[in-house]
């Protein structure tokens, strides 16, 4: 019987781990960069509309995070089998938007490693507005 038990806990672990699999992935500044230029993406900037005005990555649309129902509206009006490409200033943000985004069915979600800071070192694909 405990062996049974134990079998049958060990079973729901494992189901629940792949159940909460990631479909998140984080890509540097290069394969960021060669993947939105080479196809017409979806590319969001989860950061503050001061930030985003402040200077952002040629076509991204902003979106910004922090305000909850509004970005969830937004989100809403997105179709989620559609590959997102998503940033912020370093990275926390935009990983908060992917888990939002996740729990909202969208299958495929690619993050900007370092974020803005990370793309503006040397990277000059930019707009300031």
């Amino acid at each position: 019987m405990k062996a049974i038990f134990s079998l049958l806990l060990l079973s729901l672990f494992t189901f629940g781990a792949k159940a909460q699999e990631s479909n998140h992935l984080i890509l540097d500044k290069n394969a960021f960069r060669d993947s939105i230029n080479a196809k017409k993406v979806l590319l969001l900037d989860v950061r503050r509309a001061e930030e985003f005005e402040a200077g952002h990555i040629e076509q991204a649309l902003n979106f910004n995070v922090l305000d909850s129902l509004s970005f969830r509206a937004q989100v809403e009006q997105l179709d989620p089998a559609t590959p997102v490409y998503l940033y912020c200033r370093s990275g926390n943000r935009s990983g908060k938007a992917a888990v939002i985004m996740q729990e909202m069915g969208f299958q495929t979600l690619y993050d900007l490693k370092g974020g803005f800071l990370g793309w503006t070192e040397e990277t000059t694909a930019t707009k300031n507005e």
